[in-house]
């Protein structure tokens, strides 16, 4: 995993990343740098799971 992953991960915020990290844009930092580990995409899917089950 590398430091901006991590950064995001402790919840940094994402401006403060990009900066610690001397890019020019944010959008260097969250396109090219951070990306979500196995358990973030497993939890990205749970919580859709618990949304459309509590959806009438």
């Amino acid at each position: 995993m590398g430091f901006a992953t991590s950064c995001i991960e402790s919840r940094c915020d994402y401006k403060t990343a990009s900066v610690i990290l001397g890019h020019s844009s944010l959008r260097t930092t969250m396109d090219l740098y951070v990306h979500p580990d196995f358990t973030a995409k497993r939890s990205c899917i749970d919580q859709m799971y618990q949304h459309l089950k509590t959806e009438p």
